[in-house]
C-alpha cells in the first residue's frame, strides 16, 4: 500500500482510502510537482494503492474547492498526456490515478420496485 502522505477519505466501496483531488485545467504560473501533481487516468483494473507497475492511486474528486486549502484538504492534479514516466517525480514524470465514481448505489428497493440512491457522503438513518 502506498504511504498515506495526502488527504484522503474512506472508500466505501472497498473499505480502503482515497486521495482528495481537484483536477485544474490549466498549469499557468504554476509548478509542476510542488502546485500541482501531474497525472494520467489509470484502468480501474489497476491494482489499488499500489506503487508496481500495474498500480495506481485511488482518488476522489471534488466537486468545488470553495473554502477549501490545496495540499491540506485536497490535491491539485493536472492530467498530463505528454508525461511519460510513471511514479517519477521529474520533469516528464507521473503518478497514475483511477477514480472511484461519485455515487454509491444501495442494496435498498422500494415497494413499487425503484432503486434507492444515495450520494457519497450523505447520512441516510433507517427507522422502524
Amino acid at each position: 500500500m502506498v504511504p498515506q502522505t495526502y488527504p484522503t477519505v474512506y472508500n466505501t466501496a472497498n473499505g480502503s482510502v482515497s486521495m482528495v483531488v481537484s483536477t485544474i485545467a490549466s498549469t499557468t504560473g504554476l509548478t509542476r510537482w510542488v502546485d500541482y501533481i501531474p497525472i494520467q487516468l489509470a484502468a480501474e483494473s489497476s491494482v489499488e494503492n499500489s506503487m508496481n507497475n500495474n498500480g495506481a492511486i485511488a482518488a476522489k474528486e471534488i466537486a468545488s474547492t470553495s473554502g477549501k486549502q490545496a495540499g491540506k484538504d485536497y490535491i491539485r492534479v493536472y492530467v498530463d498526456e505528454s508525461a511519460t514516466k510513471k511514479w517519477t517525480i521529474s520533469s516528464d514524470g507521473y503518478l497514475p490515478l483511477f477514480f472511484y465514481p461519485d455515487i454509491l448505489y444501495s442494496n435498498l428497493e422500494f415497494e413499487n420496485g425503484s432503486n434507492f440512491l444515495l450520494e457519497s457522503g450523505d447520512l441516510f438513518l433507517l427507522e422502524a
